[in-house]
């Protein structure tokens, strides 16, 4: 087996210039792959908080483009392209594109016989019936974006592999049109891993944060985190929860995020007779999302969008939360009551029956499979089989 294999990830954003899933799969991902002992590089877009050009963080390099920060532009597909002919094309054993970060670079003709493998966290397909299916019209607008996204999707066919983040976004891969864009390209599932160190349960953060709502210890606290956006499905949830709250006045919600949607959610509790019970406590960083899950009794994510098993539902479950989830979401391997997020009734029946506090210290109910560390070592794997094809 190759040791010190080198790997080039190519990501338009990290956790550094925003808050994401995205950003958050790809720097766990890069930093467990050093840990693995692989040499880690991330191509990325510009960001004043890492310097002009490069930097090290955790031992991985981070080489910083002169592009927009955090987005994909035509400076972004021009200088990623020129960085890897300049710097890279014969210096990596595999390229790791996050998304479609590695697009252009994937045509290059420097590129040889490096493998090329993305990671797929939904589908532009996907994302054009999740979007056909809202009532706004805006979002009926920007459907017509993803098929202009699905014939640039085309240049995947340059790519050998394509990693799912979960088996949802797999299903869709294997669909078509999908399935007939990616041609030849091997479709799998590396399902994303989190840390359970990192999201554990702690008693005094419960109890502080508590304390700062004004919640005893006797009621329930329903939480969700997520961008607050119409797909995200958190209008869904609160309706849901106002449902509960006619059976339950004691129960509270606990809405972790921030985005486009966050003015009419908030309009919309407030009009609501128990709006002094749901609690808006904008983002969070991820280290520090420990206090928000120990305060809850129950993880809530009634999510419309199509999208691969997601890092909140990983993290709640390391925090020991039952969840209550989309049906499209929800891994049978993990404690998860599926509901359908457009039945108010429904989310309401299952939040009364998890609803009860939390008195005891709790224990992660991650299954070993959905750790960070068995994340990096199924992409390890995967790479060394490409890189051996190609040898």
């Amino acid at each position: 087996m190759q040791q010190n294999l080198k790997i080039l990830i190519v990501s338009r954003s990290l956790p550094f210039h925003h808050l994401g899933g995205m950003e958050a799969v790809a720097w766990d991902l890069a930093r467990a792959l050093k840990q693995q002992g692989a040499t880690v590089t991330v191509l990325t877009t510009a960001c004043a908080s890492l310097g002009k050009h490069y930097a090290i963080v955790d031992g991985v390099g981070i080489h910083l483009l002169d592009a927009p920060s955090g987005r994909y532009s035509r400076a972004w597909w021009k200088e990623s392209k020129r960085a890897f002919e300049d710097r890279y094309a014969d210096n990596v054993d595999v390229v790791l594109s996050i998304s479609a970060g590695a697009r252009a670079i994937a045509t290059s003709a420097s590129r040889g016989s490096t493998p090329f493998v993305f990671q797929a966290h939904g589908t532009a397909w996907g994302e054009f019936v999740s979007k056909l299916r809202q009532s706004s019209i805006i979002a009926k607008f920007g459907s017509v974006m993803n098929l202009v996204s699905m014939v640039r999707d085309l240049q995947f066919r340059s790519f050998q592999a394509g990693v799912a983040v979960g088996e949802a976004v797999e299903k869709d891969m294997r669909r078509s049109p999908t399935r007939w864009i990616l041609g030849k390209t091997s479709v799998l599932t590396i399902v994303n891993g989190v840390s359970s160190e990192l999201f554990e349960f702690d008693e005094k953060l419960r109890n502080d944060a508590r304390m700062e709502l004004g919640v005893d210890e006797n009621s329930t606290i329903v939480v969700s985190a997520s961008r607050l956006h119409a797909q995200k499905g958190i209008l869904e949830g609160i309706k849901g929860f106002l449902a509960a709250a006619e059976n339950d006045a004691s129960l509270h919600y606990v809405v972790v995020g921030a985005g486009p949607d966050e003015q009419r959610l908030r309009a919309f509790t407030e009009a609501s007779a128990y709006r002094a019970n749901i609690h808006f406590v904008g983002n969070c960083p991820r280290h520090k999302m420990k206090r928000w899950l120990s305060t809850a009794d129950i993880f809530l994510f009634t999510t419309k969008r199509v999208e691969g098993l997601p890092l909140n539902i990983l993290e709640a479950s390391a925090a020991g939360l039952p969840i209550i989830a989309s049906e499209h979401v929800c891994d049978p391997r993990l404690t998860c009551v599926s509901v359908d997020p457009s039945d108010a009734t429904a989310i309401g029946d299952a939040i009364l029956s998890a609803a009860r506090p939390s008195k005891v210290n709790r224990k992660s109910n991650l299954p070993k499979e959905f750790t960070i560390q068995e994340s990096a070592k199924s992409y390890m794997s995967l790479f060394y089989t490409l890189i051996n094809k190609t040898a």
